[in-house]
């Protein structure tokens, strides 16, 4: 009996929609793609172990572990995956009418292959994706697009790190010190306090916070005591002094000149 193969490729008139998505474990046999004429959606190859072979300009280059390989509509495929190197893939089809605009905003436009690491953080929005997809449940398909947006928007940035010669796990560093001068806002610890905590000079954790976070380590922990300090001017009825005391500031008329220049207002203004 013959069975019909209905094709996942197509356009779509969506903001974006992923048409199919899947992990393969392609160590059984050799597996060979020619697309003559490629796709008429985009597609990503997430690279997270062994090689990909993949042709471009007549030239055979091997792709490895911790690469996205980006084909545009149309552009021709031809790619390999062979069995000893043990390759696991993540693919992603997907279309819709910010595709192109998005690719450029998070910097993946602009090359066929791009670096982000072996991410964990990737790994698990892929696979959110790739289960809402099996399951398709009410509303799939805008969940799914969401966790597109999110994966692209996260190899973006981890694209960006990367080309900064900046390890990926100096920026799972920045995400702990994040995480701990926000649980602890009320301390006064030096910048370097923070760098010996990811074992790097000074210099070189303002650069890599900076370039994870946007802002200075300075100005982050300041914000940081600032944002509590908003909530318990909102929420209680505590002196400003005591506010200030409590987000480790003990002199009240400096906390009111840092909350006005970081807010645009002084902190009466809040309360009132």
């Amino acid at each position: 009996m013959d069975i019909m193969v209905i094709s996942s490729e197509k356009e779509s008139d969506k903001y974006l929609e992923v048409n199919n998505c899947g992990k393969q474990f392609l160590n059984d046999c050799d597996h060979n793609m020619h697309r003559k004429y490629g796709r008429k959606d985009y597609h990503i190859l997430y690279i997270t172990n062994g090689i990909c072979r993949v042709t471009f300009d007549n030239q055979e280059i091997r792709v490895g572990a911790g690469n996205i390989i980006l084909f545009k509509p149309y552009e021709k495929q031809i790619y390999s995956f062979l069995a000893k190197d043990n390759p696991i893939s993540s693919y992603i089809h997907f279309s819709g009418t910010a595709c192109a605009e998005l690719l450029e905003e998070y910097g993946l436009s602009d090359k066929s292959v791009i670096f982000v690491g072996v991410s964990n953080q990737l790994d698990q929005i892929f696979s959110k994706m790739e289960n809402e997809f099996a399951l398709k449940k009410k509303f799939y398909q805008d969940v799914c697009a969401g966790l597109l947006l999110q994966f692209l928007s996260v190899a973006g940035r981890l694209s960006k790190f990367t080309e900064k010669g900046i390890p990926l796990n100096v920026e799972k560093s920045m995400d702990s010190i994040c995480k701990y001068i926000r649980q602890n806002y009320h301390e006064n610890n030096s910048i370097a306090f923070y760098a010996d905590m990811c074992h790097l000079s000074v210099s070189r954790f303002s650069h890599a916070f900076k370039e994870s976070t946007g802002s200075s380590p300075k100005t982050y922990i300041i914000l940081a005591k600032i944002n509590v300090a908003t909530w318990l001017i909102e929420s209680t009825n505590m002196s400003m002094a005591d506010i200030a005391a409590a987000v480790g500031i003990d002199d009240v008329n400096y906390f009111s000149r840092l909350f006005k220049k970081h807010t645009g207002h002084t902190p009466s203004f809040y309360r009132s």
